[in-house]
């Protein structure tokens, strides 16, 4: 008889973390809290596809909680049930990400797919893309980008006394990599943390004014892109 779903508590989890030795205990239903030799608690689920068995982690502890991952778990039974093998998908997912080009390479991508036809002025966001994202950033690849990449870049246009520029490139930088993420190329956006506060601040009324029609052209082309 299967055993029942839900028996692992949070306390018996932080028990046997302080304890420090390896277990693999079960919540049911194929979901397995493990803690390894060297520390490292994770969950895995257990399954069986085309009468194989087989095994998929789906993240650390406590990052991913206990709720989190019978919540993560009951999605995952849900596509095997669905003929899916979960763990092949996941590892599919992954090369995908790894075979991910360059950033000069997303930043066409997003530019011809989402901004080229859709606005008047689409050269404005080209300028962007080219001049500033693609400059710093163009030949690292996608995976590799990281909030201190993107700090670095928006630093640089502050400290060249653009921070209105400095505040559109940081716009531009967020919804070129939430397009990646749309993609599945990336599992987070390096530039999400960001705020105008840490690029040039609230732009001044009448150094607004004076672009009123390029930001209003930008903000068309972030809508199109979400």
């Amino acid at each position: 008889m299967a055993r029942l779903a839900g028996v692992l508590t949070d306390v018996q989890i932080r028990h046997w973390i302080k304890a420090g030795l390896p277990v693999a205990k079960s919540d049911g239903a194929g979901l397995t809290f493990t803690l390894s030799a060297k520390g490292t608690a994770a969950w895995v689920l257990r399954y069986r596809i085309g009468g194989k068995q087989k095994e998929l982690t789906l993240g650390n502890y406590p990052d991913l909680t206990l709720t989190k991952a019978r919540e993560h778990a009951a999605a995952k039974r849900v596509a095997v049930q669905q003929g899916i093998d979960v763990a092949q998908a996941e590892q599919a997912r992954k090369v995908a990400m790894t075979a991910a080009g360059t950033v000069t390479e997303l930043c066409d991508e997003y530019f011809a797919r989402t901004v080229k036809g859709r606005i008047k002025r689409p050269d404005w966001v080209r300028a962007i893309l080219d001049q500033d994202v693609i400059r710093t950033m163009g030949k690292s690849r996608i995976s590799d980008v990281k909030p201190v990449d993107v700090d670095r870049m928006v630093a640089g246009i502050v400290r060249r006394g653009s921070p209105i520029m400095a505040n559109r490139v940081l716009t531009t930088t967020k919804a070129v990599f939430d397009y990646a993420i749309r993609r599945h190329w990336i599992e987070y956006n390096p530039a999400a943390a960001f705020s105008r506060k840490d690029a040039g601040g609230e732009e001044k009324a009448r150094t607004r004014a004076l672009a009123d029609a390029e930001i209003t052209t930008l903000i068309k082309a972030f809508d199109a892109a979400g």
